[in-house]
C-alpha cells in the first residue's frame, strides 16, 4: 500500500473538506498548527504526528521522507494543503507499478485550479519510461517536467538511496526528484492522479512572479546540465543546451523584474548569479536605462517573441 505524506500547516478548512479515498494509508506531519488541523484529520483517521517546534516548510517535507525511510512502506506520495487526490490515483498507481516493476520514481499528470480556469497538465503525449538523459535534457529545456507534487510517488530506494531538497525553497519539489530519479528509470503515467489548486498554496501564491524564484529555476537547470555533460559527455549538445536555457530566462527576467526597477540596483542582485550569461546582463542594464513608457514597449515586445 502507498503511504500519502500530507506535510500539515494551519490548514482547517482543507482538513474539513477532505476526502480519503481507499487503497492509500495516510500519514500527517503537523508543523504548528494552531487551528485544530491535525485534530481534524485524526478524527478522521489520519496518522497524524505533531511536530514539537516548527520544522519550516521544507523542514517538514524532510521529516516526511525521513519518517518514509524508516517505516516498512514500499512507495510514497505528497498530498499538500489545498490539493486533491483523485478517487483513482491509488489504483492507477498500483497498476504502473505492477507494469513497470523497475521503476523508482512515476510522476503523472494532474488536472491545475485557478479562481477562474480548470487545465489538466501532460508533461507528455503518452505513458513512457524515461532514462536518466531524457528527463534530465528535458527539465534543461522545459523545466519542471515533474509538476506538481500531487502527482509524484517515489519508491523507498529512491529515498534511501540519496536524495536533497537542495537549498532554493521554490525548486525543491523538482531538486528532489532530480537527485532520486537520476539512479533509477522514471516513469511518466499519462493519468490524471489529482488536483493542483494554485489560489490554495500561499507559498507559490507569494513568489511565482518574483525573479528570485526564476533565478532559482535557471541555476536548477544550469547544474542539470552539468549532470547532462557527465552522462553523456556530449559538451556541444549541452553548451547548446545552455544558450538555449539562457535565451528562455531573457523574457522570464524582463516581465519580472524590470516593470517596476527604476535603477541598476533594482536588479544587480541578480546579475551576479547569472554573469555567465553577459547577453542577460546586458539587457537588464539597457532596459533600466530607458524611460517607463519605453521600457513598458520593449518589455512587451520581448515578451511577444
Amino acid at each position: 500500500m502507498i503511504t500519502v505524506y500530507i506535510p500539515l500547516h494551519n490548514a482547517a478548512a482543507w482538513c474539513q473538506s477532505l476526502e480519503l479515498w481507499p487503497g492509500f494509508r495516510y500519514v500527517a506531519s503537523d508543523n504548528g498548527s494552531e487551528d485544530g488541523s491535525g485534530d481534524i484529520l485524526r478524527q478522521k483517521g489520519v496518522e497524524v504526528i505533531t511536530q514539537p517546534t516548527n520544522l519550516g516548510r521544507i523542514g517538514n517535507w524532510d521529516f516526511c521522507l525521513q519518517h518514509f525511510a524508516a517505516s516498512d512502506a514500499l512507495w510514497m506520495k505528497w498530498l499538500f494543503t489545498g490539493d486533491r487526490l483523485l478517487p483513482h490515483a491509488a489504483t492507477a498507481l498500483e497498476r504502473a507499478i505492477t507494469q513497470y516493476p523497475n521503476v523508482r520514481l512515476i510522476f503523472g499528470a494532474y488536472t491545475a485550479v485557478t479562481a477562474s480556469t480548470r487545465y489538466t497538465n501532460y508533461a507528455f503525449p503518452e505513458t513512457r519510461l524515461l532514462s536518466p538523459v531524457d528527463y534530465l535534457t528535458e527539465t534543461v529545456r522545459r523545466g519542471n517536467i515533474f509538476g506538481a507534487p500531487v502527482s509524484h510517488c517515489y519508491h523507498r530506494e529512491a529515498v534511501t538511496g540519496g536524495y536533497t531538497l537542495g537549498s532554493r525553497p521554490w525548486v525543491a519539489d523538482m531538486q528532489l526528484c532530480l537527485s532520486m530519479g537520476v539512479r533509477h528509470p522514471v516513469l511518466y503515467l499519462k493519468e490524471v492522479l489529482g488536483e493542483f489548486h494554485h489560489g490554495q498554496r500561499l507559498y507559490r501564491s507569494q513568489f511565482i512572479n518574483s525573479v528570485s524564484t526564476a533565478v532559482d529555476d535557471y541555476l536548477l537547470r544550469q547544474e542539470t546540465t552539468s549532470q547532462l555533460l557527465e552522462l553523456t559527455g556530449d559538451r556541444l549538445e549541452c553548451d547548446q543546451l545552455l544558450r538555449e536555457l539562457d535565451t528562455s530566462l531573457e523574457a522570464t527576467l524582463i516581465g519580472r523584474s524590470l516593470q517596476r526597477a527604476t535603477s541598476i540596483q533594482d536588479v544587480e542582485p541578480w546579475l551576479h548569479p547569472i554573469a555567465r550569461s553577459p547577453m542577460v546582463g546586458g539587457i537588464l542594464r539597457h532596459l533600466v536605462s530607458l524611460s517607463t513608457k519605453e521600457r513598458l514597449r520593449q518589455i512587451r515586445q520581448n515578451m511577444g517573441k
